[in-house]
């Protein structure tokens, strides 16, 4: 008992937090960048293919976003309250997403990652009142022409549902933007979206 306390005590003390960012007088440590990553690579399979290093700073930007929308939404929403049709709906399409077939299943394929489905309610919500903040506070600026949208549709043979996901790169000279679309067309045409 002794000696599985101290291995125990020494195991923990190598996972040792630090801050690696400060937002609006919120800490973000390192064990909530790892925990991202967990997040991310549960729902994401391929990003295991990238080196771990790399995969870290996407999780981490990804934790930073998510802390900023957070921070944002909080001054018009009450978070927490996981009782959304919209957000039970989101949540069955991601596991199913995944090949899961219920909820049972999704919590098994979590638990291998030490996350629970609260862990991704949660983040499902901030990403649902984002949406929703973006739509209602610039919906009024957009502006569609219906009749020609609906002329398109109905010329190409297209398929009517879309899923729409969005890719987020730095670019510090612009001379590098032709670089990196050709890079992301390049991964999409090899690897496929995900």
């Amino acid at each position: 008992f002794f000696f599985s306390n101290i291995f125990l005590n020494v195991a923990q003390a190598s996972k040792q937090a630090y801050i690696v960012i400060k937002v609006n007088n919120k800490i973000i440590t390192n064990i909530n960048i790892e925990e991202e990553y967990k997040y991310l690579t549960a729902l994401n399979p391929g990003l295991k293919t990238l080196k771990k290093e790399e995969a870290l700073i996407i999780a981490k930007k990804s934790f930073l976003r998510e802390k900023i929308k957070e921070n944002e939404l909080i001054k018009y929403y009450d978070l927490n309250q996981n009782n959304n049709e919209y957000l039970d709906q989101t949540f069955i399409s991601l596991y199913q997403n995944l090949g899961l077939k219920n909820e049972i299943e999704f919590q098994k394929h979590l638990s291998n990652f030490d996350l629970t489905t609260e862990d991704i309610k949660k983040k499902l919500e901030i990403e649902i009142l984002w949406n929703r903040f973006i739509y209602e506070k610039f919906n009024g600026q957009v502006e569609i022409n219906m009749k020609e949208l609906k002329k398109k549709v109905s010329t190409n043979k297209i398929q009517k549902n879309y899923l729409i996901s969005e890719i987020l790169l730095d670019i510090s000279d612009s001379k590098n933007i032709n670089e990196k679309y050709n890079l992301i067309k390049k991964s999409i045409t090899e690897v496929g979206f995900k």
